[in-house]
């Protein structure tokens, strides 16, 4: 139970990270928001594409005995590992769009109001 937490942990760090990024290389800051889902429902989708594609291999292609996947179900996790892939892959594209559409630059400073 505890790598699902480890795995929670480090996703949370990667996005935190990534917003962190697109906020300060981007103008635009709804689009550095929009950018950074982007790159969660990516990363996402990377790590299900990956988990499907393991799982038609160990327990479809190299599984000995036991359990394993066979005809149409090992197809089925095979397509659908690799649209999750292809999903990430242009998940992360569609970031990378958001941000430039948001121009470069760090964002502009709003005056402050006030004695300081």
């Amino acid at each position: 139970m505890w790598i699902w937490i480890v795995i929670g942990a480090l996703f949370l760090f990667l996005v935190s990270r990534q917003m962190q990024e697109n906020t300060s290389t981007t103008r635009s800051r709804p689009l550095a928001l929009l950018g950074t889902i982007a790159d969660a429902l990516g990363l996402l989708a990377l790590g299900i594409g990956t988990f499907g594609l393991l799982m038609a291999i160990f327990l479809g292609i190299l599984a000995p005995a036991g359990p394993h996947l066979t005809g149409d179900s090992l197809v089925e996790v095979i397509i659908w590992g690799v649209g999750f892939l292809v999903m990430g892959v242009v998940m992360l594209l569609l970031s990378v769009l958001l941000r430039r559409a948001g121009g470069r630059g760090t964002p502009e400073a709003r005056p402050v109001r006030g004695g300081h």
